[in-house]
């Protein structure tokens, strides 16, 4: 199980890495598109982090974790570090429904790369979190994450795939 884990983390990181490749080094004319790639992953990251502490604030109300699990693609897979990758909305959504003395205090993204290619944008970086179970002390945590976000149809960028250790 965990040989798989490890597996399919390298598979995300695999699949970023050619999204990556495949957008050559910015050349003058695509400068703009480098920064908009950075831009479009900051907004999103913000808005992502943002409804991480709204549904926790919120003591995981209905509402508001659906409002977090619409932000990512229909079949979107995450790959948490512990335990299995977690498939589609419908187990993303349990995964988000938490009970209320499990509280994200502060969540926070910081993209330190962000490349476009087509209808995907690969990320990485840092992000950083604080959070508090029943009536411990808050704890604060940092790791590294990378995801790929997929631009729908309706021209919104979801999260697709996203890993963090």
């Amino acid at each position: 199980m965990k040989f798989m884990c490890i597996l399919a983390r390298w598979g995300i990181i695999a699949c970023a890495t050619f999204v990556v490749g495949c957008s050559s080094s910015p050349s003058p004319n695509r400068l703009g598109e480098e920064k908009s790639s950075i831009e479009t992953a900051r907004v999103r990251g913000l808005e992502f982090s943002s409804a991480v502490v709204r549904a926790s604030g919120s003591a995981w109300a209905k509402e508001e974790v659906e409002a977090l699990v619409n932000i990512y693609t229909e079949d979107a897979i995450l790959f948490p570090p512990k335990g299995e990758p977690i498939r589609g909305r419908d187990a993303i959504r349990a995964f988000w429904t938490r009970t209320a003395d499990r509280r994200i205090l502060e969540h926070s993204i910081q993209t330190e790369r962000a490349d476009i290619s087509g209808n995907l944008l690969a990320e990485h970086g840092k992000f950083s979190l604080t959070y508090q179970s029943g009536n411990n002390a808050p704890e604060r945590s940092s790791t590294n994450f990378i995801s790929v976000w997929k631009r729908g149809a309706d021209g919104i960028w979801r999260k697709h795939l996203d890993s963090w250790w």
